[in-house]
């Protein structure tokens, strides 16, 4: 049973991806969820795999790697994995722990009925969703960043 002095419920409510969700939400997002530990190096996510959860970065820092390259870090309060689970395509960037890390993961269909049944959380995802396409639309990969044609522009 969950008390209104839970931890997770607060810890929950302090962080901005669940800033419009009511304490009844807050609630079954703490039980949607299984707590792990992701010690320095362990691999949250790799690109172009199908694994099917949403992470969720209590503590400790992660690196977001495309094609090799970091692109992004993650600290408390971030998170992987909804472009996978919504659009349906493979895992976009690899995510490695580059600290002693506390995430949460969610289950794709733990994650779907969040999305689907919290209009909070919904919207807070579906921007964190435009915010990265539109930053990885402007990243080079690998490919165009060594390529002489572009390094003469």
């Amino acid at each position: 049973m969950w008390h209104r002095s839970d931890p997770r419920i607060q810890e929950y409510g302090s962080l901005e991806l669940f800033r419009g969700c009511t304490r009844r939400d807050l609630r079954a997002l703490s039980q949607f969820s299984t707590r792990l530990d992701a010690p320095t190096g362990r691999t949250i996510a790799r690109q172009g795999s199908r694994r099917r959860e949403f992470v969720l970065v209590i503590e400790g820092a992660a690196e977001v790697l495309r094609d090799g390259h970091v692109v992004a870090h993650l600290g408390r309060g971030d998170h992987c994995g909804e472009f996978t689970l919504l659009r349906g395509v493979p895992q976009p960037a690899t995510v490695v722990a580059t600290a002693p890390s506390i995430i949460d993961v969610f289950e794709v269909r733990n994650f779907r009925a969040a999305y689907l049944d919290m209009p909070s959380f919904r919207a807070a995802i579906d921007e964190a969703l435009d915010r990265r396409t539109a930053a990885w639309l402007t990243i080079p990969t690998a490919s165009a960043a060594e390529s002489p044609a572009l390094a003469e522009r």
